[in-house]
């Protein structure tokens, strides 16, 4: 049987986080946000919405894909303080 991995389990896995958490303290390059959309698959917008809630701390209500990839990946990017990688 094969394991499907939720977005933002294949999100931390391909920014080489070790925990989830970690991408509450790990700060992505362009090229790696560029990346994680080619690689990343199909996922719902629910899923984006989940991912989105569980990085910025309050509920997101995306209103398609692309917007949740923008905020998402402006989330990733942004200089995080606490944890060095």
């Amino acid at each position: 049987m094969k394991y499907a991995v939720d977005l933002v389990e294949a999100i931390a896995m391909l920014l080489n986080c070790d925990y989830l958490s970690d991408l509450h303290y790990k700060t992505a390059t362009p090229d790696q946000v560029a990346k994680l959309w080619m690689d990343v698959g199909d996922y719902s917008l629910k899923q984006y919405c989940e991912v989105g809630k569980y990085l910025l701390n309050h509920p997101c209500a995306f209103t398609n894909v692309q917007e949740a990839r923008t905020i998402i990946g402006q989330e990733l990017l942004r200089v995080k303080k606490g944890r060095k990688f």
